[in-house]
């Protein structure tokens, strides 16, 4: 049985560059590449989710809430992000 290919996340590259700019700690760069992600794409759950872990990190919750909200919308099964949410 012949089952299509799922389709390819035209941000993947962008999303692996914020992944690897997050895990050295340069968390502003991975920002910068989040919030291209998110310019193109205002309701990509990963970019929305990653940049939520972001504003944990600086200390911004009423940001990192109102980016996790968007999130569970976007993609309500996404059970990690519902428990950030709270």
């Amino acid at each position: 049985m012949n089952r299509p290919a799922p389709p390819v996340d035209p941000h993947a590259a962008t999303l692996v560059e914020a992944g690897a700019c997050m895990a050295r700690g340069d968390l502003a760069r991975a920002a910068v590449a989040l919030d291209r992600v998110l310019a193109a794409a205002p309701d990509h759950p990963g970019a929305l989710f990653q940049r939520a872990v972001i504003e944990v990190a600086g200390n911004r919750p009423g940001p990192a809430a109102a980016l996790l909200a968007r999130c569970v919308a976007a993609q309500p099964g996404w059970a990690e992000a519902w428990i950030r949410l709270g």
